[in-house]
């Protein structure tokens, strides 16, 4: 397990530069004109529209994430490695950017900071629900043919889930990306179409290199506290 100090600002050369990009899962709560993204073990962390959320290690009190811990925000390079805890008719799939400190380990991270960048429903969402979440976090929010769970037990093509993620580095072709993920996923009925709001560039970075990594069993407690992204990164407002 190696630890990965990726904050540009602080001039050093980070061993993964810029930002990491995973996917993870999230419980969606709240009216659906406003909705919001928690957690899917720690219900209490809400991940809060126009800014990033930041780790924060209440069991030890040290900084997140830990090497020797299981703190920090989690995500996994392969979106069957989710993890069941949590699935619902209210849970929703995505991608985010993960930065400042990052843990990595066999099939996942654990950084200090994140921010949502796309997100997929299965079909027991409405589109009053979806709506709201891409008004709210200003990110694409997609439909799949299957619920969450369904669809991450599927096992779906490596090239599908990893376009969605080269995508939202670069900023370019998320949709379209998107969109593909959508349709590597069997269908049982004809999909809707998904709510697209109009967003700025996610990322201007050069490099995407990330190593094998570690995939924690739950997220740790966090809290929301300014931070400011990478160079290059804009998140949602």
């Amino acid at each position: 397990m190696r630890r990965a100090l990726t904050t540009p600002s602080d001039g050093t050369a980070p061993d993964v530069a810029g930002v990491v990009v995973g996917w993870r899962c999230w419980r969606v709560t709240g009216p659906a004109a406003a909705p919001r993204l928690r957690s899917p073990v720690h219900v209490a962390t809400e991940w809060p529209p126009g800014g990033a959320l930041v780790a924060r290690c209440e069991l030890r009190g040290h900084e997140a994430p830990d090497p020797a811990c299981t703190c920090g925000l989690h995500a996994v390079r392969d979106p069957a490695r989710v993890g069941g805890v949590g699935f619902g008719p209210g849970t929703v799939l995505g991608c985010v950017a993960l930065w400042g400190l990052v843990v990595e380990g066999e099939h996942g991270w654990r950084a200090g900071a994140a921010a949502p960048l796309v997100l997929f429903c299965g079909p027991a969402l409405g589109e009053p629900e979806r709506g709201g979440l891409a008004r709210t976090y200003r990110v694409g929010v997609h439909r799949l043919p299957l619920p969450v769970a369904a669809t991450v037990e599927r096992g779906l093509p490596a090239a599908a889930a990893g376009g969605v993620r080269a995508a939202a580095v670069t900023g370019r072709g998320l949709d379209d990306a998107a969109a593909a993920f959508v349709a590597a996923v069997p269908e049982p009925d004809a999909p809707a179409r998904p709510v697209r709001v109009p967003r700025p560039r996610r990322f201007a970075l050069g490099t995407t290199a990330v190593l094998a990594v570690l995939a924690a069993a739950a997220a740790s407690p966090v809290e929301h506290v300014p931070v400011p992204a990478p160079p290059g990164v804009v998140v949602p407002r």
